[in-house]
């Protein structure tokens, strides 16, 4: 049985999994971690910040609240970024 008194990374609340959601412009929170991002159409485009990239492999929906990189293939939302850091 879980001990209760460890906080785990991912709330168990789905309410409170949303509102961080919410809360955090992902691309804002991107470029804080610093990946420069440029706008390229409705997507904002940067390079991977997990390797070494020649070319823009991370694409940033702002309105949707949706990132994907192209390799290593992996994509979500801002609670997914946050963990992929």
């Amino acid at each position: 049985m879980p001990d209760p008194t460890q906080r785990t990374l991912i709330p168990h609340d789905r309410s409170e999994v949303d509102a961080l959601k919410a809360s955090v412009d992902l691309a804002a929170f991107i470029e804080a971690s610093g990946v420069p991002l440029r706008r390229v159409g409705q997507n904002l485009l940067g390079r991977c910040p997990f390797h070494e990239d020649a070319e823009a492999s991370l694409s940033v929906n702002s309105d949707r609240q949706l990132f994907n990189y192209v390799t290593p293939p992996l994509c979500g939302r801002p609670v997914e970024a946050l963990a992929a850091r």
